[in-house]
Protein backbone atom coordinates (compact mmCIF):
# COMPACT_ATOMS: atom_id res chain seq x y z
CA UNK A 1 0.00 0.00 0.00
CA UNK A 2 2.99 2.55 0.74
CA UNK A 3 4.93 1.56 -2.59
CA UNK A 4 1.57 1.92 -4.49
CA UNK A 5 1.02 5.51 -3.04
CA UNK A 6 4.52 6.53 -3.57
CA UNK A 7 4.07 5.29 -7.11
CA UNK A 8 1.25 7.75 -7.60
CA UNK A 9 2.64 10.53 -5.83
CA UNK A 10 5.61 10.70 -8.06
CA UNK A 11 3.53 10.36 -11.21
CA UNK A 12 1.80 13.36 -10.47
CA UNK A 13 4.89 15.25 -9.70
CA UNK A 14 6.56 14.27 -13.21
CA UNK A 15 3.06 14.96 -14.55
CA UNK A 16 3.26 18.45 -13.01
CA UNK A 17 6.79 19.09 -13.74
CA UNK A 18 6.60 18.23 -17.41
CA UNK A 19 3.36 20.80 -18.40
CA UNK A 20 5.66 23.64 -15.96
CA UNK A 21 7.74 24.67 -19.13
CA UNK A 22 4.26 24.85 -21.14
CA UNK A 23 2.53 26.84 -18.80
CA UNK A 24 5.78 29.17 -18.46
CA UNK A 25 5.62 29.86 -22.39
CA UNK A 26 1.92 30.76 -22.04
CA UNK A 27 2.98 33.34 -19.28
CA UNK A 28 4.39 35.66 -22.62
CA UNK A 29 1.05 35.32 -24.53
CA UNK A 30 -1.16 35.48 -21.99
CA UNK A 31 0.72 39.45 -21.47
CA UNK A 32 0.64 39.96 -24.95
CA UNK A 33 -3.60 39.22 -24.91
CA UNK A 34 -3.93 41.40 -21.37
CA UNK A 35 -1.67 44.22 -23.06
CA UNK A 36 -3.85 44.65 -26.05
CA UNK A 37 -7.13 44.17 -24.23
CA UNK A 38 -5.53 47.50 -21.96
CA UNK A 39 -4.19 48.98 -25.46
CA UNK A 40 -7.90 49.02 -26.61
CA UNK A 41 -9.62 50.12 -24.21
CA UNK A 42 -7.35 53.24 -24.07
CA UNK A 43 -8.33 53.66 -27.45
CA UNK A 44 -12.32 53.17 -26.87
CA UNK A 45 -11.85 55.40 -23.54
CA UNK A 46 -9.66 58.20 -25.91
CA UNK A 47 -6.69 58.04 -23.40
CA UNK A 48 -5.05 56.41 -26.37
CA UNK A 49 -4.89 57.87 -30.21
CA UNK A 50 -4.24 56.00 -32.67
CA UNK A 51 -0.84 56.75 -33.44
CA UNK A 52 0.33 55.62 -29.21
CA UNK A 53 -1.90 52.76 -29.84
CA UNK A 54 0.02 51.79 -33.30
CA UNK A 55 3.67 52.04 -31.50
CA UNK A 56 2.14 49.92 -28.78
CA UNK A 57 1.17 47.02 -30.82
CA UNK A 58 4.25 47.53 -33.11
CA UNK A 59 6.30 46.26 -29.85
CA UNK A 60 4.13 43.79 -29.04
CA UNK A 61 3.89 42.16 -32.51
CA UNK A 62 7.71 42.12 -32.28
CA UNK A 63 7.95 40.19 -28.87
CA UNK A 64 5.10 37.69 -30.56
CA UNK A 65 7.46 37.29 -33.27
CA UNK A 66 9.95 36.68 -30.83
CA UNK A 67 8.89 34.26 -28.91
CA UNK A 68 7.71 31.99 -31.95
CA UNK A 69 11.01 32.32 -33.32
CA UNK A 70 12.58 31.50 -30.09
CA UNK A 71 10.46 28.60 -29.97
CA UNK A 72 11.09 27.28 -32.95
CA UNK A 73 14.69 27.64 -32.71
CA UNK A 74 14.36 25.21 -29.40
CA UNK A 75 12.02 22.75 -30.20
CA UNK A 76 8.56 24.64 -29.00
CA UNK A 77 10.35 26.17 -25.68
CA UNK A 78 11.96 29.27 -24.61
CA UNK A 79 14.57 28.76 -22.25
CA UNK A 80 14.55 30.81 -19.16
CA UNK A 81 16.81 33.70 -20.26
CA UNK A 82 14.82 33.87 -23.39
CA UNK A 83 11.43 34.41 -21.13
CA UNK A 84 13.31 36.69 -19.17
CA UNK A 85 14.42 39.04 -22.53
CA UNK A 86 10.74 38.92 -23.68
CA UNK A 87 9.09 39.60 -20.15
CA UNK A 88 12.15 42.47 -19.81
CA UNK A 89 10.56 43.83 -22.67
CA UNK A 90 6.83 43.19 -21.97
CA UNK A 91 7.58 45.16 -18.70
CA UNK A 92 8.61 47.98 -20.56
CA UNK A 93 5.62 48.32 -22.68
CA UNK A 94 3.51 47.92 -19.97
CA UNK A 95 4.80 50.92 -18.46
CA UNK A 96 4.62 53.03 -21.74
CA UNK A 97 0.75 52.40 -21.94
CA UNK A 98 0.37 53.36 -18.56
CA UNK A 99 2.43 55.87 -18.76
CA UNK A 100 0.37 56.82 -22.23
CA UNK A 101 -2.78 56.45 -21.03
CA UNK A 102 -2.13 58.93 -18.11
CA UNK A 103 -0.11 61.76 -19.52
CA UNK A 104 -1.70 64.81 -20.80
CA UNK A 105 -2.66 64.72 -24.36
CA UNK A 106 -0.24 66.00 -26.61
CA UNK A 107 -1.86 68.20 -29.52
Amino acid sequence: MKIKSIVIALIVFATCISLLPSALGQEVHRRLDRQHMRINQGLRTGKLNHNQAKRLRETDTKVHARAVRDRKHNKGRLTPAQRHRLNHTLDKNSRRIWKDKHSKPKH
